[in-house]
């Protein structure tokens, strides 16, 4: 599974999450948290998780201003 959320351009998908966080970045993080959450749900529910191993992995998410920088781009 690849969730490539959250980068610029936001793209939420949930009004519920839209109105539920304080920026679309936040609305993101929470729709890639719930897409994971599906994943461990399907899993639970066929008595799988037991002998699964889940990784989960990140890149090094957006700058939100820190150095007057919005992106991540130029800190790549």
């Amino acid at each position: 599974m690849h969730f490539f959320d959250p980068h610029q351009p936001y793209q939420v998908r949930s009004l519920e999450l839209t109105a539920l966080t304080p920026t679309p970045y936040d609305a993101e993080i929470a729709q890639a948290d719930r897409g994971v959450g599906r994943i461990i749900d399907w899993l639970r529910q066929r008595r799988l998780l037991d002998d699964t191993l889940v990784v989960l992995t990140a890149d090094h998410g957006e700058s939100l201003g820190e150095h007057g920088e919005p992106t991540h781009g130029i800190f790549i």
